[in-house]
């Protein structure tokens, strides 16, 4: 019995569809678990495309409180008979049995809450449910907390709600699966960290002795160094952005951008990140002139701050649109509009557009990341020798 659970982030791309039908058909997969789909409309005709056939079956969850949108549960109708779906808000458990072993058993997906009260109030109904039923059972899922210290690297550990999960793995019962080919799951820059695991109890592992996880090998490619025409309005950003420049070793373009990745995000973070919050306060300072202006009259320093507020609410809202035009690569609309809501559905239009999931060359389809690679390398390579020649 092979299960696959992939925290997806969205099930938009259709890269990621076909990359989830080739694990299920190469590793014949009977359970599949999917984490943060982003996506109810579309999840059943998407669904049978990544499934391949129509010997499967679906439990789906969606919370209001869940950002990620969505909770999937998918089994082999053949390999796995399901008797009784439980759920809660943010986990899914199958109670059934393997065929091939007449083996009865619970699996399940859970995802887990970021929050310490969030994660012990879903701990606890998980425990209820289970111990209520006192069957066999396979967890996996993104729990959102670590089990060992060393499981996270460059971001804060909370050795309590550590602990508190460990003691919930031992209420159950469970053991944690050991990891194959990778140390952590999660990256995020310098910040790593083990968040997603899967974990079982003893009468699985008398089952199926050899039961272990394997990472899932998908490469996206690299990241594209991003710079908004924004930046360039505040004065100190040139000067910035010249002095870190000079201070780059001596390296290839490609590494030198990938170097100054870092300090532009500490620069953004510091002068950008806070620009709504910037811009609420400016108003709230010029609503309160303008109310005091209808009883009295302004003084010469009231009349300054005033006129100040009104210069610098004027320059952030014009960095605020453009940084959207850029994003939504729309030029056709009034620097004056404060309404973003158009550019955050053009932004996501224009990314639908742009991406490239299959291409047709001499006849034949080309489908995959890695594919796709390769047969552009070789377009251009043998582009290049024929101008050469």
């Amino acid at each position: 019995m092979n299960c696959l659970c992939w925290n997806i982030r969205g099930l938009g791309k259709g890269e990621k569809n076909i990359s989830i039908r080739k694990l299920v058909e190469k590793n014949k997969v009977t359970f599949m678990g999917l984490v943060e789909t982003k996506n109810k409309k579309t999840i059943k005709s998407r669904m049978k495309r990544m499934w391949g056939n129509n010997e499967y079956e679906i439990c789906e969850v969606f919370a209001n409180e869940m950002n990620g949108g969505g909770l999937i549960a998918t089994r082999d109708k053949k390999t796995f008979n399901v008797a009784h779906k439980h759920s809660g808000s943010r986990w899914i458990l199958l109670e059934g049995s393997i065929t091939s072993h007449n083996f009865e058993c619970f699996v399940g997906v859970v995802y887990g809450y970021n929050d310490r009260a969030g994660r012990l109030e879903l701990f606890e109904e998980i425990k209820h449910r289970v111990l209520a039923i006192n069957k066999p059972i396979l967890l996996m899922g993104d729990f959102n907390v670590i089990l060992h210290p060393g499981e996270r690297i460059g971001t804060f550990r909370c050795d309590r709600s550590r602990r508190e999960f460990s003691e919930w793995i031992t209420d159950l019962g469970l053991i944690d699966i050991p990891l194959h080919g990778i140390k952590f799951i999660w990256r995020r820059n310098e910040s790593r960290s083990r968040i997603d695991r899967g974990m079982c109890c003893n009468t699985w592992l008398r089952k199926f002795p050899n039961l272990n996880m394997l990472e899932a090998k998908n490469n996206w490619g690299p990241k594209p160094f991003r710079c908004y025409d924004a930046w360039f309005l505040n004065p100190n950003f040139k000067h910035f952005l010249i002095h870190e420049w000079r201070n780059i070793p001596n390296e290839s373009l490609q590494n030198k951008l990938k170097i100054l990745k870092a300090p532009l995000k500490t620069w953004k973070k510091e002068n950008f990140d806070l620009m709504d919050d910037k811009i609420s306060e400016l108003e709230a300072v010029i609503h309160a002139l303008d109310r005091m202006s209808d009883d009295k009259d302004l003084n010469d320093m009231e009349m300054a701050k005033l006129n100040a507020a009104n210069s610098l609410l004027h320059q952030w809202l014009i960095r605020r649109e453009r940084i959207w035009r850029q994003r939504a690569r729309s030029y056709g609309f009034k620097m004056k509009d404060h309404n973003t809501k158009f550019f955050h559905t053009s932004t996501l239009f224009k990314r639908k557009i742009n991406e490239i999931i299959q291409t047709n060359i001499n006849g034949r389809s080309i489908q995959g990341v890695s594919n796709l690679k390769i047969e552009i390398r070789n377009s251009l390579h043998r582009a290049f020798l024929k101008n050469r020649s």
